[in-house]
């Protein structure tokens, strides 16, 4: 195996197809591997996880969300779903939290969830400093047209902490956990994404990409600043 001193950014899936020879010239068959780079690697070198084994089927699906909003502490009783961004932080005393809901029927029940990647990419940030979000599972239905903060549906915290920044342009959240026990039947009521430490007194928020505008429904237009969860699954044969 060569090494070209290639670093794969974080959050991204790789798929490798390898034929082994040996010293008498003989040719294994061809294997099928995917690896995903995770965030708990060193800094600029992310972690390499394999993610697929020979003998399973290795598939992704990339999904956009069917619902999107987020919450304004500043005006408790308005919606914000018909926006063209979700916002996560806080500015002053405002605090803003997401909610996005994303539809895992297409995946069969009794596959094996290898990850699941929650991938928001930046419309602005607006971030002096460094500062943490976490992705929550959602309790309780809501709604993208009628979600305020008055009524927002409690979240329990157990999902990933990211960290971002005014730098970067899309920041990853780990949700395989989640994933599964979506895929095997349990409640999905989505996810909400809000700073880990809020009323900071400082403008530390993030406007990120929503789900292509209402307005543009019917068009076949893909928006690729829409935010995505990224699964990878396994069906064993």
């Amino acid at each position: 195996m060569v090494d070209d001193g290639y670093q794969p950014p974080y959050g991204v899936d790789i798929y490798y197809r390898i034929e082994a020879l040996d010293g008498h010239g003989n040719v294994s068959g061809m294997q099928d591997y995917c690896v995903h780079t995770g965030s708990d690697g060193l800094p600029g070198k992310p972690a390499i996880k394999v993610v697929g084994i020979p003998g399973e089927t290795v598939l992704t699906e990339t999904l956009t969300p069917t619902a999107d909003s987020y919450v304004d502490s500043s005006e408790p009783g308005a919606n914000f779903g018909d926006r063209k961004t979700v916002q996560v932080g806080s500015e002053a005393s405002e605090v803003y939290r997401a909610f996005l809901n994303f539809d895992l029927s297409g995946i069969p029940e009794g596959s094996v969830v290898k990850s699941a990647t929650l991938l928001l990419q930046t419309d602005t940030a607006h971030a002096a400093r460094p500062y943490d979000i976490r992705v929550r599972q959602v309790s309780q239905p809501w709604m993208e047209s009628t979600v305020t903060w008055n009524n927002q549906p409690p979240s329990q915290m157990t999902g990933s902490v990211t960290r971002v920044d005014g730098e970067g342009t899309k920041f990853p959240w780990s949700v395989t956990q989640l994933a599964q026990a979506w895929v095997d039947g349990g409640q999905n009521n989505g996810l909400s994404l809000r700073a880990v430490t809020e009323n900071t007194g400082a403008d530390l928020f993030h406007e990120f990409g929503a789900r292509t505008p209402r307005l543009f429904a019917t068009q076949q237009v893909e928006d690729r600043a829409s935010p995505k969860l990224i699964v990878v699954y396994t069906q064993r044969p």
